[in-house]
Parts: C-alpha cells; structure tokens; sequence
C-alpha cells in the first residue's frame, strides 16, 4: 500500500527493531496524526493510520482524534497511544502489541 499525502510535516518519528533487520516506524505529523510503518527488505511500507480522521459529512461535527503523546516499547512489540476527541473532551489511552 503507497501513503501519499501533500503539506503534511512529520513532527517526530521514532523507529524500533522487531526483527532482523526489521523496524517498526511511528510518525507523528503537525495535525496529531499518527502513522505506522514497517521498514525491511529496503523499503518502507504503510501500515496504518492509528487515529485517523475520515472527512465528515455533517458540517456540525467538527471533533478530530488528536493524540497527545505515544511511546514504545524498546524492543517494539508494544505501543501506546493517548488520545483526545477535541469536542467531548474524552481522552483514552489504547495499547497495540506487534507481532
């Protein structure tokens, strides 16, 4: 899968081994958005957005999915996630394992 976005600015990314010569990339970008990579066999493939924010169609829903902070594990197999919905104030924590 190819992840292609115009005047995103990645603000911190952080890689961790998971393998040999195998990494797992987190980005996060300007607007709070996570992205998860896996580098290996010399390329970089996107896995997924974590928090992302699909285009909503009522125009009085203006909430977004921010995340506040993230860490991992230094050996990569696990991640969490701090989250903000920026209209109801909710903040939740979410905690991924890899394999």
């Amino acid at each position: 899968q190819i992840w292609e976005q115009n005047r995103i600015e990645i603000t911190s990314i952080k890689s961790y081994p998971i393998g040999l010569d195998c990494y797992v990339v987190i980005t996060q970008d300007d607007m709070e958005q996570i992205r998860l990579f896996v580098f290996g066999f010399d390329t970089l493939f996107f896995v997924k957005a974590i928090n992302e924010n699909l285009p909503i169609s009522n125009h009085e829903n203006t909430s977004k999915i921010l995340c506040q902070k993230w860490e991992a594990s230094s050996c990569g197999h696990y991640a969490g996630f701090l989250f903000e919905n920026t209209s109801s104030k909710e903040v939740w924590l979410e905690i991924y394992s890899f394999p």
